[in-house]
């Protein structure tokens, strides 16, 4: 009997330990962790990044972004870059489904989707970013590695984004300028913590097909050859998330100019 009670023993052991290494898929991982970060209501942004047009003309700028995001689907975020030897911080707000941004030369709040031209910022990079963090429809993810970020394990996954979410994306950051735009793919990468399964870096790369016949930018000097008729715009993007679920100051509408 004791050579019979230890096998059970060492069976139940064995079994418990197996049962304690199993973890999520890579697919399971990454739709838990966008289940966790709407959880968790709000964060902190911190990234870099760079936009260009690239087909008939050939430019592109850096970016550095700042900012806090309310989920679902609020963001208030400060944008710094440079345009034409100029050093912009452009301020910017989305909520309800609407996106703004504040003139960096007159101080004056406007509805991008329906009044790009007002202001400076492209409305290619008036991407909310809180709608980046959806990974519930992501597909093709892989498992990269498994780093330290910051004294946590975490584990590095690579992911497809949804074509219908990037379309959708596309239609309400861009407004008018959309139709102009098709064919959005984009590929990023996510890094979820070990312990608490948040999100605490994503990247990605987005590349969309656009019809340079009609007025792609409202920056300076931004303006296709007569010869050319299709290019891409390209973006990328690398984003940090901290203090999950911690208080941020309200994020309400603007005040708007009124004309």
């Amino acid at each position: 009997m004791s050579i019979v009670r230890a096998a059970v023993v060492a069976f139940a052991a064995l079994s418990l330990a197996g049962c304690g290494a199993l973890e999520p898929s890579a697919t399971d991982l990454v739709r838990g962790a966008s289940a966790k970060m709407q959880t968790a209501k709000s964060l902190h942004i911190e990234g870099t990044g760079t936009f260009g047009i690239k087909g008939g003309m050939s430019m592109s700028f850096d970016f550095k972004l700042v900012g806090d995001v309310e989920l679902p689907d609020r963001s208030r975020m400060t944008v710094q870059m440079a345009v034409v030897g100029q050093s912009l911080s452009i301020e910017t707000l989305t909520l309800d489904g609407k996106a703004y941004a504040k003139d960096p030369t007159t101080g004056k709040w406007s509805e991008t989707s329906s009044s790009t031209s007002s202001s400076t910022m492209p409305p290619f990079l008036m991407t909310d970013p809180a709608s980046t963090l959806d990974l519930s429809k992501v597909a093709g993810v892989v498992e990269v590695d498994r780093p330290v970020v910051e004294g946590q394990k975490t584990r590095h996954l690579r992911y497809t984004a949804d074509p219908g979410a990037l379309a959708d994306t596309m239609r309400k950051s861009a407004g008018a300028a959309s139709s102009l735009m098709s064919d959005p793919k984009a590929v990023g990468e996510v890094w979820i913590r070990v312990d608490d399964g948040q999100v605490v870096r994503q990247s990605l790369t987005v590349t969309i097909e656009i019809d340079l016949s009609g007025p792609v930018f409202s920056l300076p000097g931004a303006s296709a050859s007569p010869a050319a008729t299709k290019g891409s715009f390209e973006m990328a993007y690398d984003f940090t998330f901290s203090k999950h679920g911690q208080p941020i100051p309200a994020i309400t509408k603007p005040p708007l100019t009124t004309r």
